[in-house]
């Protein structure tokens, strides 16, 4: 059973010859870049120097793109293409402006929002003349995305969500003041970030929907203790819009729609089924209300579970033997008929012990084998 079979498999809530792992698949799933020198010296792979100097795409979470050679060790099954807006041309050694128009500072490897583009404006009228995103990148996408496919991976792509960018131009302190005493003006910006989404998702799902198996948009929703707006905002806001986001990626294609929302976000579960949700990441089990075996057994005929494996205190406070014992009991409560892929709860920080990352990855395998 190839990667790509074994992840059809498991996001139709079936079991196949083992759990599938993602590992670099998406930001979440990834490694910082501290950690990820460490492991390249690990295996003798020299840094690259795309690597050593990071790729407009990647500045400001401030991730490489893994290795093939580390992923084929690490059985990693999902390979992502990047379809993109163009990075600004305004960008220099330290502040980068992306393509919604906000500024980032570099701080160490990471770039932090400096400037929010509308933070100051006042009409709906300023908000719809804000130069949107227009164009977008697919030079190669689908000669890479093909090649993955006919090599057998589980391929995925994506890109954002309607929240975050919003928060990005406007500011999150004003944003949620916005939307409990200017409902009308908030409708307008989450319409015209949709309208961005939709057009970016159109042209993605054109060019290489009949290869996707996921799609990923990402909206972070919650906190460590619950969500960071009330269900009502969200049913009000967001949740409309996210549903035409999964309603265009259903109709277009017959991959499976992802969120990346990071947190304690069970209490808007049932609402993201609802509208047409099948896959959660980066499920974070420390969270209040995100146990895993309470999410199996509640939604696990619906949802497949992405990520899991406890990146606040197991993976880089515990012993490798802590990390072993962690990948099994999430295998254990996840894995049953099928809908869990393994990964990390969010990227690996620079402080996680190389052989906790060993360890999670030989425990993938040795735990993962169906039947369990």
């Amino acid at each position: 059973m190839n990667s790509r079979e074994r992840v059809i498999r498991t996001l139709d809530h079936q079991e196949g010859d083992r759990v599938p792992i993602d590992f670099g698949g998406h930001v979440s799933t990834s490694i910082e870049f501290g950690a990820y020198v460490r492991l390249k010296k690990h295996f003798g792979y020299e840094m690259t120097k795309d690597e050593l100097s990071l790729r407009p795409e990647q500045l400001q979470w401030g991730m490489p793109f893994v290795d093939e050679r580390i992923l084929r060790r690490f059985h990693a099954d999902f390979r992502t293409v990047s379809f993109g807006a163009p990075h600004s041309p305004k960008s220099t050694e330290d502040v980068s402006e992306d393509q919604w128009g906000v500024k980032w500072r570099k701080s160490g490897i990471h770039y932090w929002i400096v400037d929010h583009p509308l933070k100051n404006v006042e009409s709906v009228s300023q908000i719809r003349d804000h130069k949107w995103p227009d164009r977008f990148v697919t030079t190669g996408v689908r000669k890479q995305a093909k090649q993955f496919e006919d090599e057998g991976w589980a391929v995925m792509g994506g890109g954002g969500g309607i929240f975050e960018p919003a928060y990005w131009v406007r500011g999150m302190e004003q944003l949620f003041i916005d939307m409990y005493r200017r409902p009308e003006f908030v409708e307008a910006l989450f319409d015209e970030i949709l309208a961005v989404q939709t057009e970016y998702f159109k042209q993605m799902l054109d060019e290489v929907g009949d290869v996707l198996l996921v799609v990923q948009t990402a909206d972070d929703l919650g906190s460590q203790e619950g969500l960071i707006m009330s269900p009502a905002l969200y049913r009000k806001y967001l949740k409309p819009r996210h549903k035409k986001i999964f309603d265009l990626i259903h109709k277009r294609s017959s991959a499976k729609t992802f969120i990346h929302s990071c947190g304690s976000v069970e209490a808007l579960l049932s609402d993201l089924i609802e509208i047409g949700l099948d896959v959660l990441n980066p499920v974070q089990p420390r969270a209040v209300n995100m146990n895993p075996r309470m999410l199996k057994e509640k939604y696990g005929r619906k949802l497949t579970f992405h990520g899991g494996i406890d990146s606040q205190r197991v993976l880089p406070y515990g012993t490798a033997e802590e990390v072993r014992n962690e990948v099994r009991e999430t295998i254990k409560a996840f894995a049953p008929q099928g809908g869990y892929v393994l990964a990390p709860s969010q990227a690996l920080q620079p402080e996680v012990p190389l052989e906790n990352i060993l360890a999670m990855f030989d425990a993938a395998l040795r735990y993962g084998t169906y039947p369990l």
